[in-house]
Parts: structure tokens; sequence; C-alpha cells
């Protein structure tokens, strides 16, 4: 109740402000329909006494109190105001909360450690286009720009080079756009869209439910949603990955060739080079890559047009120590993989 009787409090004082509210009348309805609850709130709790004839009348008043039930009473009385008025607390609370949003996003766009803009909508489908967006939660970004119209986008790389982190820069502006009317970017142009992302996937021990599993859960919702008639955002890291190769490259070309239409923009990763060539003409390709200076692997997180063509795995085991046979033997199997060989 302690909470309740805040929240009244603050809404109050609120209303005596001289903001420009539209439904300031329904607000003061409400506030007044819960305001007993605050008077029987008084009678919770103790007061603090300053000297020693306040301790002598409030030990009275505490008395008083006890004989005649009447902590538990109000209690109850304010719990049933309480049940009875929910609609009221709800516009209350959304009263509250909107002022709130409202300061933090004021904050947000007055804060010169962030750069954000104003989001763009436009009527193109399947059309986006940003500038200089960037993850907020990332210490010391790299900023990204991007158009694509009409096309979907099939993103290749190699390990860490920045494919996660950009379907999850794409996703969270997205979302914010349509949300709080905020990017974090220097230009974000979009449409409306209904995000769907197999991004951070995770099993769970507990429901007996693999990490291939989930993953064909939440595909299967994104397939499903072929049936509203909405524009939709699919986002998929590192499609089916985890699988066995060929179905793995079954099921996302298949899949992919099905999400395709003219409503729906799909950006999807995958360290299979094999599914460029059957999604050529149909996906858009990009990539991410990576240079060896010395004893390192350097990225530099930009997407570039067009397939990546190699591959760092075993670099990278190189570079962490990895003995040399087992090394020159995984370049060997390599080369037979490659080439279809057993």
């Amino acid at each position: 109740m302690s909470e309740a009787f805040a929240t009244i409090g603050c809404a109050r004082q609120l209303l005596e402000t001289e903001l420009p509210l539209r439904n300031r009348a329904e607000i003061k309805n409400s506030i007044d329909s819960v305001k007993a609850i605050r008077g029987f709130y008084r009678f919770l709790g103790a007061p603090t006494a300053s000297d020693d004839l306040s301790m002598v009348l409030l030990l009275l008043f505490e008395l008083v109190k006890g004989f005649f039930l009447i902590e538990p009473l109000a209690l109850n009385k304010s719990y049933r105001m309480a049940m009875h008025n929910q609609e009221a607390f709800e516009v209350i609370y959304k009263f509250i909360g909107a002022i709130d949003v409202a300061i933090s996003c004021a904050s947000l766009l007055n804060d010169t450690r962030y750069t954000t803009c104003i989001p763009e909508f436009v009527d193109h489908k399947k059309e986006l286009l940003f500038s200089g967006a960037y993850h907020p939660l990332i210490e010391d970004p790299v900023p990204c720009s991007f158009h694509t119209e009409g096309e979907n986008i099939f993103i290749t790389g190699s390990n860490m080079s920045g494919k996660s982190t950009f379907l999850r820069t794409v996703l969270i502006n997205s979302v914010l756009a349509q949300t709080i009317y905020i990017c974090f970017a220097k230009r974000f142009v979009t449409p409306v869209f209904k995000q769907y992302s197999a991004i951070k996937i995770a099993d769970n021990l507990f429901e007996h439910e693999s990490y291939f599993y989930k993953e064909m859960e939440v595909i299967q919702e994104m397939i499903l949603q072929q049936e509203t008639p909405l524009n939709h955002l699919f986002l998929i890291d590192e499609i089916y990955k985890g699988t066995n190769t060929v179905e793995r490259l079954a099921l996302s070309l298949s899949v992919l060739r099905y999400l395709n239409n003219e409503t729906n923009l799909v950006i999807a990763s995958s360290h299979d080079l094999e599914l460029v060539a059957y999604l050529k003409g149909i996906y858009k390709m990009y990539h991410f890559s990576e240079q060896i200076q010395g004893n390192r692997l350097i990225f530099d997180y930009r997407i570039r047009e067009g397939a990546v063509h190699s591959r760092n795995a075993i670099k990278l085991a190189a570079l962490e120590k990895y003995p040399s046979p087992v090394i020159e033997q995984a370049m060997e199997y390599a080369k037979h993989f490659s080439k279809g060989e057993p």
C-alpha cells in the first residue's frame, strides 16, 4: 500500500503543474476516486516522536489502534478500494509512466555522450537506410551505414567480425524507432515493421529443450507470420547452426527462399559459404572480414558488398598456439572437405 500511497501523491503533484494534458479531467477523476486510500494509509505504521509528550501520546494512540484493530481494518479497506478501482490506478500509472518516459527521452536526446536522431518512416515495404548507426551498449562502437531497397540481405564473414553485432544494431534501432521515436544513429529511415529475431538463442535444460529445438521454434514463428498482412523484419543469426551440415544447408536454403516476399525484409547471416551460390538473385550478398597483422587478427567491423571468400577458424586456432600438428592436419582436412572428398 505504500507504493499506492506514493503513486497517488505523485500523480496529484504532477497534475498541479501546467503540463499540456489532453485527458486532465480523466486523470483528476481517477485520483479523486482513490484518494480515500491515502486517508486509510495514515493509520498504518507509526510516526516518529520528537519529545517525551509526543512519545506518551503516540503510545496511547498505538494502544487505541491495537484495541480497536484499526490497522488491519484500515489495511483491508484500502485493499478492497484498490481492487474496486483498478481502472483508476491504470490511468494514474499510465499518466506517471508517460511523463517518466518523456523525461528519459528528453535526457537521452540531450546527452552529448550519444549520437541520436529522430527516425524517418517511409511507405516502401522493403527499404532500410541508416548512417552512423551503432549499438548503445557497446563501448567505443564502430558506427555503420547501410541501405537496401527491395532486396533481402545475406551476410557471410568470419568469427568475431561483426555479423551478430550488425544484426543487433539493426534490431534495437528498429524497435526504438517505433517505441520511443529515437534511434542511435545519425539517420535512420525505415517502414513500420513487426520485428522477429533469432539472434540470441539458448537451450533450456529445465524444459529439456536443445539449442536446435529452440531455434526451430523461433524460426517456425517467422514462417507462420507469412499469413499476416504486415511488414516483417526477420533477423536470423547463423541460421540452423545447431544441426549437421547437409540438413543445415537444405533447411536454410528452403526457409530463406520461403520467407522471401514483397512485405518481408530478411537479414540473415551464416558461415556456410555454400549457400551463396543458391541465394544469388534472391538475396544481396554482404560480408565482414579481417586481416592478420603479425600475430594478431585485426577486425575493422565494416560491412562490405559481396560474399566473403576466406575462413579464419584455423588461423585463429594457430594464433591461440594450438600444436603445429593439429593446425597442419586441420588445413589438410579443410582442403579435402572443400573439394567434397571424404
